[in-house]
């Protein structure tokens, strides 16, 4: 429980939409009091996604989503997507960690599964160069 609820200002249609997926708000554990004469509701209660809250910004998106949507989100609100790919990214490999072979042949093998293995869930390169050979590049002598 959020003490002292948190409250959220809403315009006419954001306050009918949380009432129409009020049961969409329940069960991804939000626990909210509309108040129609302050057009506002009131959070009592936010979901913790892996043992991180939720912020009340996650909220406001969630309801614009769900709206922009006619409530196809529901099933995979912004909030759980942003959670998740944080913690994939923050108990990842990191460039420069030292890893055995076994780790190394663990990750190949992960990586070979993947559609996209090039980058993460952000968007960021997970590629680095592992070697240099050393030698400058020149150029190649066709006439033999």
């Amino acid at each position: 429980m959020i003490s002292p609820p948190e409250k959220v200002v809403l315009s006419g249609l954001y306050l009918k939409s949380v009432a129409r997926f009020s049961k969409v708000f329940e069960q991804w554990n939000f626990e909210l009091v509309v108040d129609e004469e302050s057009s506002s509701v009131s959070i009592r209660k936010r979901p913790v996604i892996v043992g991180v809250a939720t912020t009340v910004s996650d909220f406001r998106r969630f309801l614009l989503s769900l709206e922009e949507t006619e409530g196809a989100s529901a099933s995979m609100p912004p909030f759980v997507t942003r959670i998740l790919n944080s913690k994939a990214c923050r108990t990842a490999f990191m460039f420069n960690d030292v890893l055995t072979l076994e780790t190394c042949d663990t990750l190949i093998r992960e990586l070979a599964r993947c559609r996209c293995p090039y980058i993460c869930a952000h968007g960021r390169p997970t590629l680095s160069l592992l070697a240099s050979g050393g030698n400058e590049l020149t150029e190649r002598d066709d006439t033999n």
